[in-house]
């Protein structure tokens, strides 16, 4: 308010880390890409990303939470 910040936010951390995964899961994740991709280009082709535009972003979520997720949780 009036120029100050509403809470203070410690600074921005980014961690970038290389994981090794399974056949298993690489190809479950080509599979979740894959759909997602089909997903969106029949909304495109449809005109309706905007329309679903929070069913895209929660598709896109999975991809990156998948890697989030620790390995025997993955595949559950």
């Amino acid at each position: 308010m009036d120029g100050e910040p509403i809470l203070s936010l410690p600074p921005k951390s980014i961690e970038l880390r290389k994981v090794e995964l399974s056949k298993e899961e690489v190809d479950f994740y080509k599979a979740l890409e894959k759909e997602t991709r089909g997903f969106y280009k029949e909304k495109e082709t449809a005109g309706m990303v905007n329309k679903d535009f929070k069913e895209v972003l929660a598709r896109l979520m999975r991809l990156r939470i998948f890697h989030m997720v620790p390995p025997s949780l993955r595949l559950l």
